[in-house]
């Protein structure tokens, strides 16, 4: 995962995931944040240290990245919005130089495999069309 970059928003329990997703989408559209009528849809719910995240992937989407990160710094108080790469290092010591053998924590793969059912359990068919198990299968 460290070949991609993404915005995560952290504790997303309350309500419907799907809800979450279109909020922000939506969010980011009126802000004039996405570019050619596109929108995040490589999208991951997962958990870690007891909070539902949600990862966005930004690679595929046309957006201006600059005002993408001035929402990210207005809004981190109300969605604690953190860039994968960024997670990754604060989190699980990873970033694009480290293998995941040097990690000490556990990995992003591992943590989310750990939680993907109680995921589903959370979310059951509301959980978003791309789970955790997806995620973990492209790091």
């Amino acid at each position: 995962m460290t070949d991609k970059e993404g915005l995560i928003i952290q504790d997303c329990a309350i309500g419907d995931p799907g809800v979450w997703i279109h909020g922000i989408n939506s969010e980011l559209t009126n802000k004039g944040i996405f570019q050619n009528g596109d929108d995040f849809e490589e999208i991951y719910a997962f958990e870690h240290d007891g909070l539902i995240n949600i990862l966005f992937i930004t690679d595929a989407v046309k957006l201006d990245a600059e005002k993408l990160e001035a929402w990210r710094l207005e809004t981190h108080s109300a969605f604690k919005g953190y860039w994968l790469s960024d997670y990754l290092g604060e989190k699980f010591g990873i970033d694009k130089t480290t293998s995941r053998k040097e990690a000490e924590k556990p990995s992003l793969r591992e943590t989310l495999a750990a939680n993907a059912q109680k995921s589903k359990e959370l979310y059951g068919d509301g959980a978003p069309t791309q789970s955790a198990l997806q995620l973990e299968e492209t790091i």
